[in-house]
């Protein structure tokens, strides 16, 4: 909850060759943001809220596993706070995932947004128009 905290969701675990891509006004507009009062307060209780969800990681799998639902997964590579495998693991669960993992960081809409706001508009085409659905013989 600073100022290098707050950089660190931009930048962190980045290539020095990725880093170059984040322009520094998001860290420090975000580091104002966060610095609002009863703002520090709020983000604990949603940090200390992560191990509830984790705890909830068996029944988000099972209604994954049951319902089905149309799924779009955009990542960054190299995300500081989760791992690639993370990701991988909605391809156990759904027999229909549109997965793009994308040369950026945890920010990636910061580096990606034309991309990922494409690949999304194409998603909810797709899903509107029932193209993408589970896959026969289910």
């Amino acid at each position: 909850m600073n100022f290098e905290g707050t950089r660190n969701q931009y930048i962190g675990g980045l290539p020095e060759r990725l880093k170059v891509l984040f322009p520094p006004e998001g860290w420090y507009l975000d580091t104002e943001r966060l610095a609002r009062p009863g703002n520090t307060d709020i983000q604990f209780e949603l940090f200390t809220d992560y191990g509830s969800h984790i705890a909830r990681f068996p029944a988000i799998q099972a209604y994954l596993r049951d319902h089905q639902p149309a799924c779009l997964v955009l990542w960054g590579r190299h995300d500081a706070f989760f791992a690639l495998d993370e990701i991988m693991a909605y391809s156990r669960d759904l027999d229909a995932v549109e997965i793009h993992v994308f040369e950026s960081g945890h920010m990636l809409l910061e580096t990606h947004h034309r991309q990922c706001a494409a690949l999304i508009a194409h998603f909810i085409h797709e899903v509107e128009t029932g193209v993408f659905r589970e896959p026969a013989g289910r």
